[in-house]
C-alpha cells in the first residue's frame, strides 16, 4: 500500500491501517495544540460556511510575539517557525495543517495571532497588513501532537509496539 502520511499497524490484531495525515480531522490537531499552549476559554472557529475546526483561546498572560514564537518552537519541537507581526499576543487561533483560509476568520474572532502548519507567503504578508500576527510552524510539527496522542492511547491498550518518525513529514506508528 502506498500511503502518504503515516501508517498504523495494530499488531495485536494483525491488521494494518494506512491513513493519510489529512484524513484525521484538523479539530484533533487543534485541540492538542491548544492544550499544549495552555489556552483557556477555547472555542471553535472557521471561515463562514465551513466546518468550525480551528480553535481560539487565551494564554494566561499576554506575551511578546517573539517569546511566544520561541514557546511554539519548543512545544512543537520545531527547529524554526516563520513569523510576521509585532507586539504582544494573548488570544491565539490554532489550525493544524493548511490555515491560510482561516486568517480572516481568526482576526474577526479577535485573535492576536494565528498559528498554523502553513499559511503561505502572500497570506502571511496580508495578515500583517490586517493587524493579525501569524506563525507558520510546518505541517509536520502542527500534526505530530495528535499522532503522539493517538500512539499513546493505542500503546495503553497494548496494541502498538513502537513509535517512530523516519523523516519530517512522515510519521510511522508500528
Amino acid at each position: 500500500m502506498n500511503v502518504k502520511g503515516f501508517e498504523v499497524n495494530f499488531l495485536g490484531d494483525s491488521i494494518t491501517f494506512g491513513v493519510g495525515v489529512s484524513d484525521i480531522p484538523n479539530c484533533r490537531y487543534d485541540n492538542r495544540i491548544a492544550k499544549l499552549l495552555g489556552l483557556s476559554d477555547v472555542h471553535a472557529f472557521a471561515p463562514e460556511g465551513e466546518v468550525p475546526c480551528g480553535r481560539i483561546g487565551k494564554l494566561p498572560v499576554a506575551v511578546d510575539l517573539a517569546e511566544f514564537s520561541r514557546t511554539v518552537c519548543a512545544l512543537l519541537d520545531a527547529p524554526a517557525v516563520n513569523v510576521i507581526g509585532k507586539g504582544t499576543v494573548q488570544t491565539v487561533a490554532v489550525i493544524g495543517g493548511e490555515g491560510g483560509d482561516f486568517v480572516d476568520a481568526a482576526r474577526r474572532e479577535g485573535a492576536d495571532v494565528i498559528l498554523s502548519g502553513r499559511i503561505g507567503y502572500h497570506r502571511m504578508l496580508d495578515a500583517a497588513e490586517d493587524s493579525i500576527c501569524a506563525i507558520e510552524a510546518g505541517h509536520f510539527y502542527t500534526e505530530r501532537p495528535v499522532l503522539a496522542h493517538l500512539a499513546a492511547l493505542r500503546a495503553l491498550s497494548g496494541r502498538i509496539c513502537g513509535f517512530s518518525g523516519p523523516e519530517p513529514g512522515l510519521l510511522g506508528l508500528y
